[in-house]
């Protein structure tokens, strides 16, 4: 199933030229009209580097900074609310059951943003009456988070960001001067990338708001963090702050 993922990530990227809106159920408009403790739970943010020949190579280091980054600004974003206060769960020196379920949980929202984009993004398989009634879930089993401090709501942020090589940045500029010498292009592909964030209820389960970015840019720069994350959380409703 994860190659399946990966495949429709792919063809997100292809449609990533243009401007995506985000998705909420009912009960967004009104859900901060009283005070809620939102737990960002630790971003699942990937950061790798791209050959020229294709290949992936995961950066740990890249993902740390990222990581943070995301956190950080995040945090930042949501302290402009007055109606939420924010708490962080922190992912570092668990114990092997407790890693064991923020894993869990970190999968089965990389499943469900999956089929939220599959559904109500990409133009060749979105359904109108997905978007329009807005009903995905993560489930109940969500609630398992409850032991790491009590909340709410859940944010949840998760992505991907590949970086290129020298090498395969020049594959890239040699394709574009082949195309100018003969009218036929060489795309390289810039690799599946994209950055989601949601709003889980704590006890329901249900996906009470989500945004999707495409094509983020190099996530490992903190102008870029910061232009992404106010793009994602622009459609707070001022009401809240």
């Amino acid at each position: 199933w994860m190659l399946g993922i990966v495949s429709v990530l792919c063809l997100v990227t292809l449609t990533g030229c243009t401007v995506v809106s985000y998705r909420k159920n009912t009960e967004f408009e009104g859900y901060f009209d009283s005070p809620k403790t939102v737990a960002l739970v630790e971003p699942d943010i990937n950061m790798y580097k791209l050959t020229a020949g294709g290949v992936d190579e995961f950066n740990a280091q890249w993902t740390a900074a990222s990581k943070v980054l995301v956190s950080q600004r995040i945090k930042q974003e949501l302290e402009n609310y007055r109606s939420i206060k924010t708490a962080y769960m922190e992912a570092n020196n668990l114990a092997e059951d407790d890693q064991d379920i923020l894993d869990q949980q970190a999968g089965m929202f990389f499943v469900v943003s999956n089929s939220i984009i599959t559904h109500t993004y990409l133009p060749e398989s979105s359904f109108p009456h997905k978007i329009k009634h807005f009903d995905y879930t993560m489930g109940k089993e969500v609630s398992a988070l409850q032991k790491f401090g009590s909340a709410d709501t859940y944010l949840f942020c998760s992505g991907r960001n590949y970086i290129w090589t020298a090498g395969r940045a020049t594959l890239a500029t040699f394709g574009l001067l082949v195309g100018a010498a003969t009218g036929v292009t060489i795309i390289i592909p810039a690799g599946p990338e994209w950055i989601v964030a949601a709003l889980v209820d704590a006890h329901t389960g249900n996906v009470i708001w989500f945004n999707y970015i495409p094509m983020p840019g190099d996530m490992r720069e903190e102008k870029v963090v910061d232009r992404v994350i106010r793009s994602l959380f622009k459609s707070f409703p001022e009401k809240w702050r």
